[in-house]
């Protein structure tokens, strides 16, 4: 009071103690007056020195308010982190529980998305006086001697909730929540079995369980402390803003100077505070104050986006295997939906059951509602029949309460995805294995090794010939979702294995056959779609070229592909092309043939003209030996003499060419003869 504050003590409830024997202790003395500390993030002291919440458009951080700057928005919500007095929209309470409270729920901490019947067989409330109570640093569970107990917190939240900054026409989702509400814990018990529950609502309620106390053996040294607890977005009722804002968020400016949240797909700037469309294949992380590129996610591998909204894919995947690039043709899958069933289980009063799950690949969303004669006994909770969607949930089907046991009931659905994050060869991702058995790669190898094969063989062949054997597989990452637990820590996972199987020409999606309730450990989801459209699109060299008989000049050419690729459709499995009725070595054989002919004639040809030319020399030797012309007294003319051709006798020396002729420009002056 008048900001000063100061440490009382209590006794610890029912009070079974005395202090008027000798040696009793006594009740410590309260402390003396302090100061008081701050107020928490969006209150302020008023003038009687009580911590109040800032008005509208105000903001603090525990001491003054100081109205928000222009072109920013109150950041309104709860945000406790001082704990020298109870909040103002916080009671704390006892309650008894009996044996099986809670027994369907053993994490140590427990969300529910609706009210949750936690305390339906309590019979009376305890007297402990608070349950909880304020430490300064913590909210502490208040010691007691009672047994079997419940020691509770409740925070209202009467004003709803409301995002400043999501686009106005933005559903709520997983993706794009419209608040958040956080709660630092700490627990210090004699054993495992001490529980911290919180159940949601518009009152948020927390309980905490000591250890032992659903057996009513409770260890009164347990103690629970909660460090801090923050709710943001909180709305108005009744046009009275709840709770206070510990800063204020910068928002583009419309219209007089009114916040106008930018569009789907866009983030603000920092600096202009304009709206801007997130860069292609990025999305805009919608639970984020959207303000910077940073607030941009990549789409992961063969998901693209163009409207920064969602991640999406058309069905062409293109991956890189063994240093080669296989492209895939999943568009007919785009907008299907399957179901599969699990193995059924039967109990030992003969009463069976089996899981049934709903999947989707890209986008589409499947449904799982609670279905189910209201006249049975399951119509207990007939007004509130629980519903989920998303990209896979799994519901549990059992035969439905009557005399024929024809009619069949579904029951506890369990969201399993929300969305398509990657298409990928990868088995590792955020924590996540695909493991051999759940791929069934065992399976494959097994089958191949002999069994008379000894043991170092049958390691020889597993190292040999794993790899070859394994089927074409290609993996679908969803997102995580569920509450972590101690057996799943990363809550829930599904991935769909799209498996190349040439027999299967239409699409099946199945269990591994090593898991048959779809998972081998509760946490990690599998299952496994096999059809010929799963396999790789064939490339250059992917395919076996067979030529038909040429029959009237044509030809008809088929390709075989391998095994592990298929043609498109826009690619014809066959086609026919003009064609000769010889064979290709039998026109090889002929055009070699004719090439030889021509060459041996036009050898003859030289030969000929050769030996012609040959024979006119010879002629001419001989008439040159027998003849009888005058010799020639000198072998040039003397000064006085004239250059007469009457006077010369010349033989012409005729250049035979190739095809026939006599070159006869060509002289050659013949000898007397002596």
């Amino acid at each position: 009071m008048n900001g000063t504050t100061r440490t009382t003590y209590k006794k610890v409830q029912p009070a079974v103690c005395r202090e008027d024997l000798p040696g009793a202790a006594t009740l410590p003395s309260p402390s003396a007056t302090r100061k008081c500390p701050p107020c928490n993030p969006g209150m302020a002291k008023d003038a009687k020195g009580i911590c109040v919440f800032c008005p509208a458009e105000h903001f603090s951080q525990g001491d003054a308010c100081v109205r928000c700057p222009v072109e920013t928005v109150p950041n309104y919500g709860y945000e406790y982190v001082q704990w020298d007095t109870l909040p103002p929209n916080i009671v704390t309470r006892c309650e008894y529980i009996s044996e099986g409270t809670f027994g369907l729920c053993y994490l140590n901490l427990c969300c529910y998305q609706r009210p949750a019947p936690m305390l339906a067989d309590v019979s009376t409330a305890c007297n402990v006086g608070e349950a909880w109570l304020a430490s300064g640093t913590a909210l502490v569970s208040a010691p007691s001697l009672q047994k079997g107990i419940a020691l509770e917190m409740e925070l209202t939240i009467a004003e709803g909730f409301s995002n400043p900054m999501a686009p106005r026409d933005q559903p709520a989702s997983p993706q794009a929540p419209v608040a958040h509400f956080s709660i630092v814990f700490e627990t210090s018990c004699a054993d495992s079995s001490c529980v911290l529950y919180m159940i949601e609502s518009f009152l948020f309620k927390v309980a905490f369980l000591r250890s032992g106390s659903t057996s009513g053996d409770d260890s009164v040294i347990d103690q629970a402390r909660i460090l801090s607890m923050n709710v943001t977005n909180v709305g108005t009722k009744e046009g009275i803003q709840g709770g206070g804002a510990s800063r204020c968020l910068p928002c583009p400016s419309g219209q007089f100077g009114k916040c106008i949240p930018c569009p789907p797909g866009h983030f603000m700037t920092p600096g202009t505070h304009e709206c801007v469309l997130c860069p292609p294949n990025t999305v805009a992380n919608a639970s984020s104050d959207r303000v910077g590129i940073e607030s941009c996610v990549v789409c992961g591998e063969n998901l693209h986006s163009l409207d920064g909204v969602a991640c999406r894919s058309e069905g062409l995947l293109s991956v890189v295997r063994d240093n080669r690039t296989l492209n895939y043709d999943l568009s007919s899958w785009v907008k299907k939906t399957w179901t599969t069933t699990a193995v059924k289980v039967f109990a030992r009063e003969g009463a069976s059951y089996y899981h049934s799950f709903n999947f989707s690949l890209f986008g589409e969303k499947v449904q799982c509602k609670e279905v189910y004669d209201s006249s049975d006994a399951f119509s207990v909770n007939d007004q509130s029949r629980e519903t989920v969607a998303g990209a896979a949930c799994r519901l549990t089907v059992l035969p439905d309460i009557g005399s024929n046991h024809t009619k069949l009931a579904f029951v506890s659905p369990l969201l399993l995805a929300n969305r398509l994050e990657e298409i990928s060869l990868r088995r590792n991702r955020d924590g996540w294995k695909l493991t051999d058995q759940l791929l069934e790669y065992g399976l494959h190898i097994s089958l191949i090794s002999s069994p008379n094969c000894s043991a170092h063989c049958k390691k020889s062949n597993s190292e040999g010939v794993e790899e070859a054997s394994r089927p074409i597989d290609v993996h679908f990452w969803f997102d995580s979702v569920g509450v972590p637990s101690e057996a799943c820590p990363r809550g829930n996972a599904l991935v769909i294995t799209a498996r190349c199987t040439p027999s299967k020409k239409q699409p099946e999606v199945r269990l591994p056959h090593t898991c048959p309730d779809g998972t081998c450990d509760g946490c990690l989801f599998h299952a496994i779609a096999e059809s010929v459209q799963a396999c790789p699109i064939c490339g250059i060299g992917d395919y076996d070229m067979i030529r038909g008989e040429c029959v009237d000049g044509q030809q008809t050419i088929h390709y075989i592909p391998d095994k592990h690729c298929v043609l498109t459709g826009k690619e014809a499995q066959s086609r026919k092309e003009a064609c000769s009725v010889l064979s290709q070595k039998e026109r090889v054989f002929l055009g070699f043939g004719v090439t030889m002919f021509v060459i041996l004639c036009f050898a003859l040809i030289i030969i000929c003209q050769r030996n012609r030319r040959l024979e006119y020399k010879y002629t001419r030797l001989v008439e040159s030996r027998n003849g009888e012309l005058p010799t020639a007294e000198t072998c040039g003319l003397e000064d006085d003499e004239d250059d007469e051709a009457a006077d010369r006798v010349i033989f012409a020396k005729g250049k035979r060419k190739i095809f026939g002729g006599r070159d006869t420009e060509a002289f050659v002056p013949l000898e007397n003869e002596d």
